[in-house]
C-alpha cells in the first residue's frame, strides 16, 4: 500500500494466479511450448527460430535381408536419405506431447526414449542392430547388440501430458535418431528367433534429425 495526500491509502492487489504460480522463464517456455502444439508427436525445439518447434516426422527401416553368406555379417537396418531433414544443435532439446504406444514404450509412466548415432551412405542412413551367422539348419542365429550403443535420454515430465526430452551430455555432428525401447525388443522378436532366412520388416520407427558442423 502506498500513502496519499489526505492520508488516503492505495491497495494494489496481485492476481491470485501470479500468487500461486510465480512468473518464471522456465513457466514461460512451457507456456509457449504447449500453446504452439496440437498434434500428438515429437518436435525439436528450434529456440529461436521462426517456426519455434519443428515437427520430427517417424521414419520407418526398409525391409532387412536376415540371409546369411558368410561366417558372420553384420544385421542392418536402412533409412532412406542420406541425411535427416531436421538439424539440430549440439545440445538439442525435444518435446514429446502425448505420448502414444507406436512413439515410445511407457512403463509405470515412465517413458524410455533412447538415442542412436546413424552411419549415412549415399543414399540411406543405416542402423547397426547386431550380427548374423549361418546355423546347421540353413537358417540364421542373430545376435543382437543395438543396445549396447545406445544412449538413454533424460526425460522430464512436464505439465499437460508433456515431456521435455534431452541428451545427457553435447552431441558430435553426424546423423542420429531417438528410438523408442520397442525396437530392441523387436529386434529379438524378429530376429533372434527367426531360423530361416528371408527379409524381415521392423514396425517400430524412428524419429531421425542431423547435427551440423559448428
Amino acid at each position: 500500500m502506498r500513502p496519499l495526500v489526505g492520508g488516503l491509502m492505495v491497495l494494489f492487489l496481485v492476481p491470485l494466479s501470479a500468487q500461486l504460480r510465480p512468473s518464471t522463464p522456465e513457466t514461460a517456455v512451457i507456456d509457449e511450448i504447449s500453446r504452439l502444439l496440437s498434434q500428438p508427436g515429437v518436435y525439436l525445439d528450434s529456440l529461436t527460430a521462426t517456426p519455434r518447434l519443428v515437427r520430427v516426422n517417424p521414419v520407418v527401416a526398409k525391409e532387412i535381408d536376415v540371409r546369411v553368406k558368410r561366417d558372420e555379417e553384420p544385421v542392418v537396418a536402412q533409412y532412406p536419405g542420406a541425411r535427416a531433414s531436421v538439424r539440430a544443435s549440439i545440445e538439442p532439446i525435444f518435446y514429446l506431447y502425448k505420448n502414444r504406444p507406436e512413439m515410445f514404450y511407457s512403463s509405470k509412466g515412465k517413458v524410455d526414449v533412447w538415442l542412436v548415432r546413424l552411419e549415412p551412405q549415399a543414399d540411406n542412413r543405416r542402423l547397426r542392430l547386431g550380427t548374423a551367422k549361418p546355423d546347421s539348419r540353413g537358417g540364421s542365429i542373430i545376435s543382437v547388440r543395438i543396445k549396447e550403443a545406445a544412449t538413454p535420454m533424460v526425460v522430464e515430465t512436464l505439465p499437460g501430458d508433456l515431456y521435455r526430452v534431452t541428451s545427457p551430455s553435447p552431441l558430435a555432428p553426424g546423423e542420429y535418431a531417438l528410438v523408442s525401447a520397442m525396437i530392441f525388443a523387436e529386434t529379438v522378436d524378429r530376429f533372434v528367433l527367426r531360423l530361416s532366412g528371408g527379409p524381415v520388416k521392423l514396425k517400430t520407427p524412428i524419429f531421425d534429425f542431423g547435427i551440423e558442423v559448428p
